[in-house]
């Protein structure tokens, strides 16, 4: 296994330039490692692309892209900091869905009961709550 000193660097040159001008921007002024920002920036990516886009392999093969991802460092290395920043925007997303959805189900209830649609149900991108109950009811409104 390598020594510390012996790792590269992430290739932030392979980086689109505003991406990259984020991550060495961020790196610069609180000292982030940059390996932590940019898997911070895929995932978020990642999430806010959802399953818009699909990939098609071969005729009748469809599927979602999916990104699987860990942040693995020692603690105290920014992990959790970096992964705050790039989700900002997503749960800023949330919190606009939210307030949305608590005015369509104040108006769905006040609808007489024989002429409401269908009953309003919550959008959430990013999850903060991991127990069985918090899960299952997320995944069933999204």
């Amino acid at each position: 296994m390598p020594t510390e000193d012996k790792l590269q660097e992430f290739p932030v040159h392979t980086l689109p330039e505003k991406v990259r001008a984020i991550v060495d921007d961020l790196h610069k002024d609180s000292n982030y490692p940059r390996s932590h920002i940019a898997a911070a920036l895929f995932f978020a990516f990642a999430s806010a692309i959802g399953r818009s886009c699909v990939c098609r392999f071969r005729e009748g093969w469809i599927t979602p892209p999916n990104l699987y991802m860990a942040l693995v460092g020692s603690p105290g290395s920014y992990k959790t900091h970096a992964l705050n920043f790039a989700i900002e925007p997503l749960a800023e997303r949330d919190q606009m869905s939210l307030t949305q959805y608590a005015g369509e189900l104040k108006a769905y209830k006040s609808t007489p009961t024989d002429r409401r649609g269908d009953m309003p149900e919550p959008r959430q991108r990013v999850m903060r709550d991991f127990t069985m109950e918090a899960v299952v009811k997320i995944l069933s409104s999204n």
